[in-house]
């Protein structure tokens, strides 16, 4: 009857992605600012293949994009999924994926993962996420790491020779209000007593 009993497959996510003012970013401002700066790039098939030089005018050097990865490794990572014999018996498994360890780097299809000439320096940062652990990843961290990324790249390419394009997904890691900025996590969530809620003229502060 031409069903399989098996885990459902998981469709494209689709929060917010059709949104009116989604569609109109991507459409007349993003697409288009893509497609103008990789005709200054070289553009690569899945094998690694070159199928696109770089289109330069007369005064215009290179573009190589260099994209930030972020990528979760779990103790218990394992296929969940195989060719099982039917002589096997079940083999206890851990519960739970276990201890977890980030891995973010900046990497590029010409020149690999971020490092100086002599390799000492690397952009690459280990990090145990958890609240009794390292913590988390902000906003402040992938800022210092992409100061280093910019660093290593002008070491290796002085003199404007060339220009790193950076590329960061949509993660909520990557976006930072000001120091200053108004904030729902810094109000009180009861109103304080007085007078710390009052102004000298009796006004409630805001």
């Amino acid at each position: 009857m031409s069903y399989c009993y098996q885990k459902e497959k998981n469709g494209q996510y689709k929060d917010r992605h059709e949104q009116e003012d989604v569609v109109k970013y991507r459409q007349e401002v993003f697409l288009p600012l893509v497609e103008k700066l990789e005709r200054r790039m070289y553009l690569h098939e899945c094998e690694g293949k070159i199928i696109q030089e770089p289109a330069l005018t007369p005064g215009k050097v290179p573009l190589y994009e260099w994209k930030h990865d972020e990528s979760t490794f779990y103790a218990n990572d394992c296929h969940c999924t195989r060719w099982v014999h039917k002589s096997e018996s079940p083999t206890p498994i851990h519960k739970g994926e276990g201890a977890s360890i980030r891995v973010a780097d900046f990497v590029s299809p010409e020149f690999g993962w971020c490092h100086s000439s002599d390799g000492n320096c690397s952009t690459r940062v280990l990090f145990k996420a958890g609240k009794n652990r390292d913590g988390y990843f902000t906003a402040e961290d992938v800022q210092a790491q992409t100061h280093l990324m910019l660093d290593i790249f002008e070491e290796q390419f002085p003199n404007s020779s060339t220009i790193a394009v950076l590329s960061f997904d949509n993660a909520p890691s990557h976006q930072h209000r000001s120091q200053d900025a108004l904030s729902a996590h810094k109000m009180p969530k009861n109103t304080p007593k007085k007078p710390k809620n009052w102004f000298p003229s009796g006004e409630v502060k805001m």
